[in-house]
Protein backbone atom coordinates (compact mmCIF):
# COMPACT_ATOMS: atom_id res chain seq x y z
CA UNK A 1 0.00 0.00 0.00
CA UNK A 2 0.59 3.69 -0.49
CA UNK A 3 -0.45 6.81 0.10
CA UNK A 4 -0.25 9.57 -3.26
CA UNK A 5 -1.71 12.91 -4.60
CA UNK A 6 -3.57 13.42 -7.46
CA UNK A 7 -4.37 16.88 -8.56
CA UNK A 8 -6.67 17.11 -10.77
CA UNK A 9 -8.73 20.06 -12.59
CA UNK A 10 -12.83 21.30 -11.28
CA UNK A 11 -15.66 20.74 -13.56
CA UNK A 12 -15.63 24.17 -14.77
CA UNK A 13 -12.25 23.98 -16.08
CA UNK A 14 -11.15 27.10 -13.62
CA UNK A 15 -8.95 25.82 -11.00
CA UNK A 16 -7.84 22.71 -9.56
CA UNK A 17 -7.85 20.35 -6.80
CA UNK A 18 -5.62 17.65 -4.80
CA UNK A 19 -7.02 14.36 -3.84
CA UNK A 20 -5.31 12.43 -0.77
CA UNK A 21 -5.50 8.72 -1.70
CA UNK A 22 -4.87 5.34 0.04
CA UNK A 23 -3.90 2.73 -3.03
CA UNK A 24 -2.41 -0.85 -3.76
CA UNK A 25 -0.76 -1.40 -6.88
CA UNK A 26 -1.17 -4.89 -8.58
CA UNK A 27 0.68 -6.46 -11.78
CA UNK A 28 -1.35 -8.14 -14.85
CA UNK A 29 1.13 -9.27 -17.05
CA UNK A 30 3.84 -7.35 -17.32
CA UNK A 31 2.14 -4.05 -16.30
CA UNK A 32 1.96 -2.88 -13.18
CA UNK A 33 -1.55 -1.05 -11.92
CA UNK A 34 -3.22 0.65 -8.74
CA UNK A 35 -6.38 -0.12 -7.45
CA UNK A 36 -7.91 2.92 -4.73
CA UNK A 37 -8.38 1.82 -1.37
CA UNK A 38 -9.57 4.97 0.45
CA UNK A 39 -9.78 8.61 -0.04
CA UNK A 40 -7.70 10.91 2.89
CA UNK A 41 -8.21 14.09 2.02
CA UNK A 42 -10.50 15.60 4.47
CA UNK A 43 -8.61 13.68 7.29
CA UNK A 44 -7.75 15.98 9.61
CA UNK A 45 -3.99 16.75 9.89
CA UNK A 46 -2.84 14.52 13.14
CA UNK A 47 -4.62 11.63 11.73
CA UNK A 48 -3.23 11.72 7.74
CA UNK A 49 0.28 11.48 9.70
CA UNK A 50 -0.53 8.79 11.96
CA UNK A 51 -1.71 6.81 8.79
CA UNK A 52 1.38 7.67 6.68
CA UNK A 53 3.66 6.57 9.34
CA UNK A 54 1.68 3.34 9.43
CA UNK A 55 1.79 2.79 5.96
CA UNK A 56 5.73 3.70 5.94
CA UNK A 57 6.71 1.73 9.16
CA UNK A 58 3.65 -0.56 10.59
CA UNK A 59 6.03 -2.02 12.95
CA UNK A 60 6.53 1.32 14.45
CA UNK A 61 3.58 3.21 13.58
CA UNK A 62 1.57 2.44 16.92
CA UNK A 63 4.03 3.01 19.43
CA UNK A 64 4.87 6.33 18.11
CA UNK A 65 1.25 7.25 18.00
CA UNK A 66 1.58 6.52 21.83
CA UNK A 67 4.32 8.19 22.75
CA UNK A 68 2.58 11.49 21.23
CA UNK A 69 -0.79 11.21 22.46
CA UNK A 70 -2.10 12.24 25.94
CA UNK A 71 -1.08 9.95 28.94
CA UNK A 72 -4.83 8.25 28.28
CA UNK A 73 -3.05 6.57 25.26
CA UNK A 74 -1.62 3.06 26.17
CA UNK A 75 -0.64 0.14 23.76
CA UNK A 76 -0.84 -3.35 24.90
CA UNK A 77 -0.61 -7.19 23.46
CA UNK A 78 -4.20 -8.55 23.26
CA UNK A 79 -4.54 -12.41 23.56
CA UNK A 80 -3.62 -14.55 21.56
CA UNK A 81 -6.20 -16.30 19.57
CA UNK A 82 -5.18 -17.35 16.25
CA UNK A 83 -2.75 -20.47 16.95
CA UNK A 84 -5.25 -21.59 19.42
CA UNK A 85 -8.19 -21.36 17.14
CA UNK A 86 -6.39 -23.40 14.69
CA UNK A 87 -5.34 -26.32 17.11
CA UNK A 88 -9.06 -26.57 18.51
CA UNK A 89 -10.43 -26.73 14.76
CA UNK A 90 -7.82 -29.68 13.78
CA UNK A 91 -8.79 -31.36 17.39
CA UNK A 92 -12.45 -31.05 16.77
CA UNK A 93 -12.18 -32.59 13.52
CA UNK A 94 -10.19 -35.33 14.44
CA UNK A 95 -13.38 -36.37 17.19
CA UNK A 96 -10.57 -35.72 20.00
CA UNK A 97 -12.94 -32.76 22.01
CA UNK A 98 -15.67 -35.92 21.25
CA UNK A 99 -13.85 -38.70 22.66
CA UNK A 100 -13.12 -37.04 25.83
CA UNK A 101 -16.53 -35.60 26.42
CA UNK A 102 -18.22 -32.50 28.30
CA UNK A 103 -17.63 -32.78 31.59
CA UNK A 104 -14.91 -30.76 33.86
CA UNK A 105 -12.33 -32.89 34.05
CA UNK A 106 -12.70 -33.20 30.11
CA UNK A 107 -12.47 -29.45 30.06
CA UNK A 108 -8.83 -30.06 31.43
CA UNK A 109 -8.00 -32.81 29.48
CA UNK A 110 -8.64 -31.04 26.16
CA UNK A 111 -6.74 -28.28 26.87
CA UNK A 112 -4.06 -29.86 28.00
CA UNK A 113 -3.71 -31.88 24.42
CA UNK A 114 -3.85 -28.39 22.92
CA UNK A 115 -1.33 -26.76 25.07
CA UNK A 116 1.08 -29.61 24.55
CA UNK A 117 0.75 -28.92 20.27
CA UNK A 118 1.36 -25.06 20.91
CA UNK A 119 3.66 -25.44 23.58
CA UNK A 120 5.75 -28.82 23.12
CA UNK A 121 7.48 -30.08 26.73
CA UNK A 122 5.68 -27.30 28.67
CA UNK A 123 4.86 -28.03 32.01
CA UNK A 124 1.76 -28.15 33.75
CA UNK A 125 2.28 -24.77 35.71
CA UNK A 126 2.99 -23.31 32.33
CA UNK A 127 -0.18 -24.48 30.86
CA UNK A 128 -1.56 -22.86 33.37
CA UNK A 129 0.33 -19.44 32.36
CA UNK A 130 -0.79 -20.24 28.61
CA UNK A 131 -4.49 -20.18 29.35
CA UNK A 132 -3.77 -16.48 30.37
CA UNK A 133 -1.77 -15.30 27.59
CA UNK A 134 -4.80 -16.46 24.90
CA UNK A 135 -8.57 -16.15 24.93
CA UNK A 136 -8.63 -19.83 25.92
CA UNK A 137 -11.41 -19.42 28.51
CA UNK A 138 -13.76 -17.56 25.72
CA UNK A 139 -12.84 -19.46 22.94
CA UNK A 140 -13.68 -23.21 24.76
CA UNK A 141 -15.85 -21.99 27.22
CA UNK A 142 -14.36 -22.86 30.68
CA UNK A 143 -16.91 -22.82 33.67
CA UNK A 144 -13.99 -22.48 36.16
CA UNK A 145 -10.23 -21.34 36.22
CA UNK A 146 -7.79 -24.08 37.35
CA UNK A 147 -3.94 -24.14 38.57
CA UNK A 148 -1.23 -26.92 38.23
CA UNK A 149 -2.53 -29.14 40.67
CA UNK A 150 -6.22 -29.81 38.91
CA UNK A 151 -4.24 -30.58 35.54
CA UNK A 152 -1.75 -33.32 38.14
CA UNK A 153 -5.25 -34.60 39.27
CA UNK A 154 -6.63 -34.72 35.95
CA UNK A 155 -3.72 -37.41 34.66
CA UNK A 156 -5.68 -40.36 37.25
CA UNK A 157 -8.51 -38.85 35.86
CA UNK A 158 -7.46 -39.14 32.03
CA UNK A 159 -5.95 -43.02 33.24
CA UNK A 160 -9.17 -44.16 34.00
CA UNK A 161 -10.51 -43.16 31.10
CA UNK A 162 -7.94 -44.23 28.98
CA UNK A 163 -9.65 -47.55 27.09
CA UNK A 164 -13.06 -45.01 26.38
CA UNK A 165 -11.61 -42.95 25.16
CA UNK A 166 -9.65 -44.80 22.34
CA UNK A 167 -12.64 -46.77 22.04
CA UNK A 168 -14.05 -43.13 21.16
CA UNK A 169 -11.00 -42.07 19.15
CA UNK A 170 -11.17 -45.49 16.75
CA UNK A 171 -15.33 -45.57 16.45
CA UNK A 172 -14.82 -41.76 14.66
CA UNK A 173 -12.56 -42.66 12.29
CA UNK A 174 -14.20 -42.24 8.86
CA UNK A 175 -12.59 -45.57 7.34
CA UNK A 176 -12.77 -49.07 9.08
CA UNK A 177 -12.02 -51.40 6.54
CA UNK A 178 -13.19 -55.29 7.10
CA UNK A 179 -9.79 -56.72 6.82
CA UNK A 180 -7.62 -54.68 9.12
CA UNK A 181 -3.72 -54.62 9.45
CA UNK A 182 -2.52 -52.99 12.62
CA UNK A 183 1.41 -52.75 13.36
CA UNK A 184 2.70 -53.13 16.67
CA UNK A 185 6.47 -52.31 18.14
CA UNK A 186 7.82 -51.17 22.00
CA UNK A 187 10.15 -48.87 23.13
CA UNK A 188 11.18 -47.10 26.34
CA UNK A 189 11.92 -43.90 27.39
CA UNK A 190 14.35 -43.67 30.74
CA UNK A 191 13.07 -41.62 34.27
CA UNK A 192 14.97 -38.82 36.31
CA UNK A 193 13.97 -39.92 40.17
CA UNK A 194 12.56 -43.11 41.32
CA UNK A 195 9.16 -41.87 42.59
CA UNK A 196 7.19 -43.74 39.78
CA UNK A 197 4.84 -46.64 39.69
CA UNK A 198 6.06 -48.02 36.63
CA UNK A 199 9.74 -47.02 36.85
CA UNK A 200 11.74 -50.18 36.56
CA UNK A 201 15.32 -51.60 35.30
CA UNK A 202 15.10 -52.64 32.32
CA UNK A 203 16.61 -53.16 28.81
CA UNK A 204 17.49 -49.37 28.01
CA UNK A 205 17.30 -48.37 24.51
CA UNK A 206 18.45 -45.20 25.58
CA UNK A 207 21.61 -46.03 26.45
CA UNK A 208 21.13 -43.86 29.63
CA UNK A 209 22.93 -46.31 32.01
CA UNK A 210 21.86 -46.30 35.93
CA UNK A 211 18.49 -44.83 34.99
CA UNK A 212 14.99 -46.66 35.58
CA UNK A 213 12.74 -46.92 33.06
CA UNK A 214 9.10 -47.29 31.51
CA UNK A 215 8.06 -49.85 28.66
CA UNK A 216 5.57 -47.73 25.87
CA UNK A 217 3.91 -49.93 23.52
CA UNK A 218 2.81 -48.35 20.32
CA UNK A 219 -0.12 -49.74 18.19
CA UNK A 220 -0.85 -48.06 14.76
CA UNK A 221 -3.19 -48.78 11.50
CA UNK A 222 -1.95 -49.85 8.31
CA UNK A 223 -0.90 -46.44 7.80
CA UNK A 224 0.83 -45.50 10.65
CA UNK A 225 -1.88 -43.06 12.52
CA UNK A 226 -1.99 -44.14 16.11
CA UNK A 227 -4.72 -46.23 17.45
CA UNK A 228 -3.24 -47.02 21.24
CA UNK A 229 -0.35 -46.56 23.05
CA UNK A 230 0.21 -48.47 26.51
CA UNK A 231 2.82 -47.86 29.40
CA UNK A 232 4.15 -50.94 31.10
CA UNK A 233 6.71 -51.26 34.06
CA UNK A 234 10.11 -50.81 32.54
CA UNK A 235 11.22 -54.12 33.43
CA UNK A 236 8.16 -55.68 31.16
CA UNK A 237 9.38 -57.64 27.70
CA UNK A 238 8.34 -56.93 24.05
CA UNK A 239 6.58 -60.36 24.69
CA UNK A 240 4.33 -60.32 27.58
CA UNK A 241 2.97 -56.59 25.66
CA UNK A 242 1.94 -58.45 23.26
CA UNK A 243 -1.46 -60.87 24.29
CA UNK A 244 -2.94 -57.55 25.78
CA UNK A 245 -2.85 -55.59 22.47
CA UNK A 246 -4.32 -59.11 20.79
CA UNK A 247 -7.17 -58.13 23.40
CA UNK A 248 -7.15 -55.05 23.14
CA UNK A 249 -7.96 -54.86 19.13
CA UNK A 250 -10.26 -57.33 19.28
CA UNK A 251 -12.20 -56.74 22.88
CA UNK A 252 -12.13 -52.83 23.01
CA UNK A 253 -12.05 -51.87 19.85
CA UNK A 254 -14.63 -55.16 18.29
CA UNK A 255 -12.36 -55.74 15.10
CA UNK A 256 -12.52 -58.74 12.87
CA UNK A 257 -10.34 -60.16 9.89
CA UNK A 258 -6.74 -58.67 11.93
CA UNK A 259 -3.50 -58.73 10.50
CA UNK A 260 -0.90 -57.98 13.23
CA UNK A 261 3.25 -57.07 12.39
CA UNK A 262 5.79 -57.14 14.91
CA UNK A 263 9.35 -58.54 14.52
CA UNK A 264 10.87 -61.60 16.13
CA UNK A 265 11.52 -60.25 19.31
CA UNK A 266 7.70 -59.47 19.15
CA UNK A 267 5.94 -62.37 17.90
CA UNK A 268 7.01 -66.26 19.39
CA UNK A 269 5.49 -69.18 19.92
CA UNK A 270 3.21 -68.39 22.72
CA UNK A 271 2.29 -65.31 21.12
CA UNK A 272 1.48 -66.72 17.70
CA UNK A 273 -1.44 -69.10 19.91
CA UNK A 274 -2.42 -65.77 21.10
CA UNK A 275 -3.06 -64.16 17.65
CA UNK A 276 -4.67 -67.90 16.11
CA UNK A 277 -7.07 -67.81 19.59
CA UNK A 278 -8.30 -63.99 18.84
CA UNK A 279 -8.68 -65.72 15.21
CA UNK A 280 -6.26 -63.28 13.96
CA UNK A 281 -2.99 -63.27 11.52
CA UNK A 282 0.55 -62.37 12.07
CA UNK A 283 3.10 -61.15 9.84
CA UNK A 284 6.85 -61.13 11.17
CA UNK A 285 10.28 -61.82 10.49
CA UNK A 286 12.10 -65.52 11.07
CA UNK A 287 14.74 -66.14 14.26
CA UNK A 288 18.49 -66.97 13.70
CA UNK A 289 17.89 -70.80 14.57
CA UNK A 290 14.74 -70.98 12.19
CA UNK A 291 16.97 -69.77 9.12
CA UNK A 292 19.22 -72.20 9.76
CA UNK A 293 17.31 -75.26 10.24
CA UNK A 294 15.35 -74.21 7.17
CA UNK A 295 18.78 -74.16 5.13
CA UNK A 296 20.02 -77.23 6.84
CA UNK A 297 16.38 -78.71 5.25
CA UNK A 298 17.37 -77.32 1.99
CA UNK A 299 14.07 -75.21 2.06
CA UNK A 300 15.86 -72.23 1.62
CA UNK A 301 18.66 -71.87 -1.13
CA UNK A 302 21.16 -69.24 -0.47
CA UNK A 303 22.56 -69.91 -4.45
CA UNK A 304 19.35 -68.09 -5.36
CA UNK A 305 20.19 -65.00 -3.68
CA UNK A 306 22.55 -62.52 -5.95
CA UNK A 307 25.22 -60.36 -3.77
CA UNK A 308 23.11 -57.64 -3.02
CA UNK A 309 20.74 -59.67 -0.15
Amino acid sequence: MFITEVRSKSKSGNGSYTSILLRESFRVGSKVKSKTLAVLTHLPAHVLAAVRRAVAQPKDSLDHIAAEAPQSLRTRTGPSLGALWTVDQVAQRLGIKKALGVTLEAELSYWQVLARVLRPRTSLLAMVRLAATCVAAALLGWRRAFNEDDLYANGSWLEGRHAVIERRLWGQRLIQPKDQLFLYDVTSSYLEGNYNALAAWGYNRDGKKGKKQVVVGLLTDSQGEPVSVQVYRGNTSDLKTFGQQVHKVKKQLGCEGVTLIGDRGMIRADQKEAARKAEFHFITALTKPQIEKLLEDKVLQMDLADGSL
